[in-house]
């Protein structure tokens, strides 16, 4: 199977899952920690996960953000904030 990271990898194996076959998953990186970042896309994250099977665990493991914070991509310096 191609590699893929981050959530697309996850939901491509979701995806391949769902067609009868097992892949592999596995993670680059040392060691897992929050790096702050965000993904986007079309339908609505439970929209994706519920169509693929993932939604139990997708909930079990989120949080509600309580402020959408915009950063300078190279200082990361605060730039403004929303609260939620």
């Amino acid at each position: 199977m191609t590699s893929s990271r981050g959530i697309g990898g996850l939901t491509l194996a979701l995806a391949v899952r769902q067609r009868g076959f097992e892949p592999d998953v596995y993670e680059q990186a040392a060691e897992l920690a929050e790096i702050g970042a965000a993904s986007r896309s079309r339908r609505t994250p439970p929209e994706s996960c519920g169509r693929l099977g993932g939604l139990d665990a997708l909930t079990a493991v989120s949080t509600e953000p309580s402020e959408l914070i915009y950063r300078d991509g190279r200082s990361g310096r605060r730039i403004a904030a929303h609260p939620r």
